[in-house]
């Protein structure tokens, strides 16, 4: 081989070594997404099928989304139409996704501003909403769960910030505390009395609902519209029934108000994974019932309610000791009472009762243990509990110990108004 040959064909392999190189840096997968670029972006349109739960439909709703190689987390916020309202302000892309963005000096007080987009603080209306929002081209994890003032999706923000370390697993629906005296419920007029302080309380706001394990491909130019999402409850509805009979005394007339009677439950479980739907019996606290009592018979003297209310909440835990009055698994009610004696005078009165009803919470089997002996999860969707011993009351006094076992209520205190 001449000189000119060797060196011909050391340049040769020299070139082929440099190519191979260069096709294996190119086969290496890099997300980046370059600001303006229609090829780095796909559009995300959904459709909600609400089906039986078309009545209680949330008003707005989480689309979180999760890029399977986990190098892009978002969340979007929609309608209960599917209409896109707004997208996290941690997004790199948000400024395709703005809707009706104004300037900083119109915007309501309820209102957050950041560098790149407008988020509000309330429900944006309907009109404003967009179909489609975009979105990383690739395949995804989407969780659609509901939206409120009164929960909120824990670590959301860290969920898009640090993808690399928070997964959907790590994310769960929680119940904020009722901060405000105002949300407090009275009695025909009269303050709630609290006789369980130790939990505190969070609000009955209805059924909470979710769509997951849902996989998803965004690709640019892919059709819209047809993507189809079915919600389940993502909270239990629970059903409480008791009865109350007032009597009053000889020749005087006695009955319970419209809003005369106000319930609570202690040992709600506040909070929920959202993958796997697991709970743990810690940091409980307490509902107020939705209901009201409703005169079913009555006769000179007395009158009989039926009280029917409910709450939507993840569950309820029974506590260990069936004979106290505080702690989880106690019922709490506060009734109203008028009275008129024979002489046409009116008097008004609350009475708090409250009864242990921790062995009708384990009898009504909500939960299902998990083998670490902590974990929980919902074992029905729907249940009722009976409180079996009817809440006698005679002249404004609880009777207690009679042949009704009407021990199982406690008499916490009686206030009089006239």
């Amino acid at each position: 081989m001449t000189k000119h040959t060797r060196h011909k064909a050391a340049m040769i392999g020299r070139c082929l070594a440099v190519m191979a190189v260069m096709i294996a840096s190119s086969c290496e997968r890099i997300d980046i997404y370059e600001p303006g670029s229609e090829a780095s972006l796909a559009d995300i349109n959904l459709i909600y099928d609400w089906g039986k739960y078309a009545g209680q439909k949330s008003d707005e709703m989480y689309v979180i989304t999760a890029r399977l190689n986990e190098t892009s987390h978002t969340y979007f916020v929609t309608d209960s139409n599917s209409l896109f309202l707004y997208e996290s302000p941690y997004s790199p892309f948000i400024e395709d996704n703005v809707v009706d963005k104004q300037p900083a000096d119109t915007l309501a007080a309820d209102t957050t501003v950041t560098d790149s987009v407008t988020v509000p603080n309330d429900t944006i209306p309907t009109a404003n909403g967009k179909e489609s929002f975009k979105i990383l081209n690739g395949d995804y994890s989407i969780l659609v769960v509901s939206k409120d003032d009164y929960t909120e999706i824990v670590p959301l923000v860290d969920f898009v910030t640090r993808p690399e370390a928070i997964g959907m697993k790590d994310l769960s629906m929680t119940y904020n505390e009722i901060t405000d005296d105002s949300m407090m419920p009275t009695i025909d007029g009269h303050p709630w009395i609290d006789r369980n302080p130790g939990y505190k309380f969070i609000s009955n706001s209805g059924p909470k609902f979710m769509a997951k394990n849902i996989k998803m491909t965004f690709t640019n130019g892919n059709a819209s519209g047809e993507r189809l999402l079915g919600f389940e409850k993502l909270t239990q509805n629970i059903r409480f029934n008791f009865t109350i009979r007032v009597t009053a005394e000889d020749g005087d007339s006695i009955s319970i108000g419209e809003d005369g009677v106000v319930a609570e439950i202690s040992g709600v479980v506040p909070s929920i994974k959202l993958v796997d739907e697991t709970m743990q019996a810690v940091s409980l606290k307490r509902m107020f019932l939705d209901g009201k009592a409703t005169q079913t018979s009555h006769a000179a003297g007395w009158a009989e309610y039926s009280y029917e209310g409910h709450i939507d909440a993840f569950t309820i835990i029974a506590g260990a000791d069936d004979d106290v009055v505080s702690g989880p698994g106690i019922l709490h009610i506060g009734i109203g009472l008028t009275v008129i004696d024979s002489d046409g005078n009116k008097t008004s009165h609350v009475i708090s009762a409250t009864q242990n009803i921790c062995p009708e919470i384990t009898s009504a089997r909500l939960t299902t243990i998990g083998t670490d002996g902590r974990t929980l999860t919902q074992a029905t969707k729907d249940a009722s509990i009976r409180v079996g011993d009817r809440l006698d009351i005679d002249a404004t006094e609880i009777a207690q110990g009679n042949s009704n076992g009407i021990s199982g209520w406690d008499e916490m205190e009686i206030e009089e108004e006239i």
